[in-house]
């Protein structure tokens, strides 16, 4: 033990005296995606007897995500009454199908999005991906609730005022990014219960959802069921127990 630790110590004082950051910085993006994609393909190796999934899909087809929001609203939500929440809002064409879909007149839909872009580039998309100019989308459900503004700064103030019922909760992360996925899961952590239902739009990004999630679970070790994957696990729906 005494020597393990001898040579870790050793090991990190060589690191900043010699100032070794230097040479791995240029490949950090590099290592980083390799590393979450190696726990991404563990986690895709422990999950794939479920009894929704495309895995292995030769033709990944964005819009094909409504297959699993659908095969999720029959299996588990049906008629019940729930709050429906989604971080990345956009245009609403996700949105806008699930007030579609769903019927009962006691559920409730809040939308979150800077409706301005992204906060920062993802990927190959740009900060004016997704910017709708302010403008919330059109959709005319008393239903129907918007919050603009960044996560960090309009979910705590929505949480302060937010009606703390026993509705079941269904949550679709569509924020992209891993810091937005990050802070809204732990944000919103305390407020979970079990069968609540979280939906990622991204889930197969190693270094965004997927490390957020990651994280979260290692963080608060809550237990999950893995409902569905579609899109070679592009999309995955779990549900809390």
């Amino acid at each position: 033990m005494q020597i393990k630790l001898f040579f870790i110590r050793k090991i990190k004082a060589l690191f900043f005296k010699f100032k070794l950051h230097l040479f791995i910085k240029p490949f950090e993006s590099i290592i980083l995606n390799l590393l979450y994609l190696s726990k991404l393909s563990y986690w895709v190796s422990k999950n794939r007897n479920l009894k929704f999934n495309d895995f292995y899909n030769k033709k990944v087809k964005y819009e094909d995500r409504f297959k699993l929001h659908k095969f999720v609203i029959d299996t588990e939500i049906q008629d019940c009454e729930f709050d429906f929440f989604e971080f990345g809002v956009a245009e609403g064409t996700s949105f806008k199908w699930w007030t579609e879909q769903i019927k009962n007149p006691n559920c409730r839909f809040f939308g979150f999005d800077v409706f301005t872009g992204l906060p920062e580039d993802f990927g190959v998309m740009k900060k004016s991906h997704y910017d709708t100019k302010g403008s919330t989308p059109l959709i005319k459900d008393a239903r129907v609730t918007f919050i603009s503004g960044l996560f960090q700064e309009s979910l705590p103030l929505f949480l302060n005022k937010y009606d703390h019922n026993d509705k079941r909760k269904v949550i679709h992360m569509d924020a992209d990014l891993y810091s937005s996925t990050l802070f809204v899961l732990t944000y919103l952590y305390p407020y979970l219960k079990e069968n609540d239902i979280i939906i990622f739009d991204e889930f197969g990004v190693p270094t965004h959802e997927f490390k957020a999630f990651y994280e979260i679970v290692s963080a608060y070790k809550f237990k999950y069921e893995v409902l569905g994957a579609i899109n070679n696990y592009l999309q995955i729906a779990i549900k809390l127990i």
